[in-house]
């Protein structure tokens, strides 16, 4: 429980962070070319984190009703196998479907605001003639 409480930090401190930048994103000019990617990053990836979550919660939770209903398979070998891939799935399956779940909705969003900048029209003002090289 511990670990899962660590987890559950460690992703709420990364969303303030993300949170923190996105707006510094926003604010200073410099930076704001960054802006569609970072809240797209941070968007994306809380939602990946969550739906892995949930996917987990599902799966722990059917697993233990199949259990309680008698659908465990005979005692021996296999039987073994699932008691470990359950306390596994408990122990480690949060973490990496954490994991995996953030980082892939990190890369979606990436991919999205990607996306959305190379599709974005842009006026080309590097190759327009200024007044002073017009001479006037």
């Amino acid at each position: 429980m511990f670990l899962y409480l660590f987890a559950v930090l460690a992703v709420a401190l990364s969303v303030v962070v993300l949170s923190v930048l996105s707006l510094i994103c926003r604010v200073v000019p410099r930076w704001r070319w960054i802006y569609p990617f970072a809240w797209r990053i941070l968007v994306w990836s809380s939602l990946g984190w969550l739906i892995s979550h949930v996917f987990i919660v599902f799966v722990l939770l059917v697993v233990a009703g199949l259990g309680r209903l008698g659908f465990e398979p005979n005692e021996g070998f296999f039987s073994d196998v699932f008691r470990l891939l359950f306390a596994g799935s408990v122990g480690l399956g949060q973490w990496v479907a954490g994991g995996v779940g953030y980082v892939a909705g990190a890369l979606f969003g990436y991919r999205k605001a990607v996306t959305v900048a190379m599709t974005v029209k842009r006026p080309n003002t590097l190759l327009q003639p200024t007044a002073e090289k017009r001479g006037g």
